[in-house]
C-alpha cells in the first residue's frame, strides 16, 4: 500500500465523488465501523453513505495530511472541509463551512485481501459548531 494509492483513493472517491475508485482501498468484504454502537457497514451501505455525504456537501475537499505506512498497513490522518449545502442526517443545511479531522486505518494484503480495518472520525457533526 503505497500513500500515492491511499492519495488517490480520498481524491476519486471523496473529493470528486467518483465511486468506483472504491476499489483502491476497499475489497468486496469491506467494513466501515462508524461507532461501537452500531453494526459497521458493508461496501454497498458505505456507497450510499459517501453519496449522502456529498450531497450534502458537494464541493467538499478531502486531503491527506500524514500519513504512517509499513507497506502492509497504513495509519491516515486526513481533513474533510466544505459548506453544508444538503440534508445531513437530521441536519437542514446550514450554508456553514465545515471542516473535521479524522483518521483511518487500512490493512493491505493481496489484491483480493484489501480491507478497512476501521476508520473512527474525531468528534461528531454539529451543525451548530461551526
Amino acid at each position: 500500500m503505497t500513500m500515492d494509492a491511499v492519495k488517490e483513493y480520498y481524491r476519486q472517491v471523496w473529493t470528486l465523488g467518483d465511486d468506483s475508485g472504491m476499489h483502491l482501498l476497499c475489497a468486496p468484504d469491506y467494513r466501515r465501523h462508524l461507532s461501537p454502537e452500531q453494526p459497521p457497514l458493508d461496501l454497498g451501505q458505505q456507497r450510499d453513505r459517501l453519496a449522502g455525504l456529498r450531497s450534502a456537501f458537494p464541493q467538499m475537499r478531502v486531503s491527506v495530511e500524514q500519513m504512517v505506512n509499513d507497506g502492509q498497513c497504513a495509519a491516515v490522518k486526513m481533513r474533510y472541509a466544505g459548506v453544508h449545502r444538503g440534508q445531513f442526517m437530521a441536519f437542514a443545511p446550514t450554508r456553514k463551512k465545515s471542516g473535521r479531522l479524522c483518521r483511518g486505518v487500512y490493512a493491505a494484503g493481496g489484491r483480493q485481501n484489501r480491507r478497512a480495518l476501521g476508520r473512527t472520525g474525531v468528534g461528531r457533526y454539529d451543525p451548530t459548531d461551526q
